[in-house]
């Protein structure tokens, strides 16, 4: 049998990069590369194509410069959540196999990039909890929720809408939510650091006015929420979470009056967005581990991020920043009708959040 020099083989494969799927396919990765040198008469055959870790690999054999590995069984099942890999590529002609490449660099399993505009169809929500995914049904209790197509009037989203709808009992709540309990969304990002560069958080809400089930709580409208836990102990020495909330109604520009029905509302807050008293209307407030209870009517107003990073002292009143909370990670975003707010029929998409090296955008799709 005839054997080939090694230097018949393929030079080395260059330039590995790999990329984020889709929000569907946040499991699956794509694996591209550049073409090594090759002797004309000894053309390429093959490339083999291998994602490891610590613990485990996934490989795959191809005949082109791209692969999508994940997106199958066995020795290309999905890549773990939160698993750390690195990719490398080997180029075979009938000489033999090349040398393998340098490593791409490092991805994360299952983790969404750090910027992107995500589409979320309907299929890949889930009944339980997931991490790293959106789910809603532990979310509903007596409420409802599913992916509709639009609805119609100024400023409605060309995207399909999630409808979330509370029958008349005070217990119902409806929702969407991503969330990574016990870790962080931000892939460990300090609640502190994600105030400090904070620049938006929006969404768009659509609420049906003519009080279709006969008890529609009239000033209230989705809100949303950020849900922050901290390992570390609170006063009771024990671990603690706290939940962050943004409600139109009782936040500038609506200062207490109803939320608007019949067509788009566009909700979107800076930094600075908020208020410069303790009134009740005072933009963002907290419901547990900041000293006020868990209650409605003991949540704690928190004017705007600036106040309560600053500690600044409002009528009379300081913002309260424990470091315990500070130094806790974001573990769920959710847009979400919370309990007391009876016989709501609305709408939602476009949520944004925006801080650092963070920029994301939802959608929803029935797709």
């Amino acid at each position: 049998m005839y054997r080939y020099p090694e230097s018949c083989k393929p030079g080395t494969v260059t330039n590995v990069q790999t990329s984020f799927v889709s929000y569907a396919n946040r499991f699956q990765r794509t694996v591209e590369w550049s073409a090594p040198s090759q002797l004309p008469e000894l053309e390429i055959t093959s490339y083999n194509v291998n994602c490891s870790s610590d613990v485990d690999f996934r490989v795959v054999q191809v005949e082109n410069t791209r692969a999508t590995l994940g997106d199958g069984v066995s020795e290309n099942a999905p890549f773990n959540l939160d698993t750390s890999y690195t990719c490398t590529v080997t180029a075979t002609n009938t000489a033999g196999a090349g040398a393998p490449s340098d490593p791409s660099d490092p991805f994360v399993g299952g983790r969404l990039p750090q910027t992107g505009d995500f589409i979320v169809p309907q299929s890949s929500f889930i009944e339980d909890y997931l991490p790293g995914q959106w789910f809603y049904s532990t979310l509903a209790s007596g409420g409802s929720q599913i992916i509709t197509n639009p609805v119609p009037g100024e400023g409605s989203p060309a995207d399909d809408v999630v409808e979330l709808t509370t029958t008349c009992s005070n217990d119902d709540l409806a929702g969407v939510k991503l969330s990574y309990f016990p870790g962080s969304i931000f892939n460990g990002m300090l609640f502190s650091e994600f105030l400090a560069n904070f620049s938006r958080m929006s969404y768009k809400y659509y609420k049906v006015g003519d009080d279709p089930q006969g008890c529609t709580s009239s000033v209230t409208s989705p809100t949303f929420k950020f849900e922050v836990f901290s390992q570390k102990a609170d006063d009771n020495d024990e671990p603690s979470y706290t939940t962050f909330v943004w409600e139109p109604y009782s936040a500038p520009p609506l200062n207490g009056s109803p939320a608007p029905s019949g067509s788009w509302q566009s909700v979107q807050v800076s930094k600075s967005d908020g208020t410069t008293t303790f009134d009740g209307n005072g933009g963002w407030r907290s419901t547990r581990d900041l000293g006020q209870g868990n209650s409605f009517q003991n949540q704690a107003s928190l004017a705007t991020w600036e106040s309560f990073l600053s500690g600044n002292e409002i009528d009379g009143k300081t913002t309260s920043s424990p470091q315990f909370i500070m130094d806790g990670v974001i573990w769920s975003i959710s847009v979400e009708i919370g309990r007391f707010n009876p016989g709501l029929v609305t709408y939602t998409n476009d949520i944004q959040v925006s801080s650092g090296d963070y920029d994301w955008s939802f959608t929803f799709t029935t797709e």
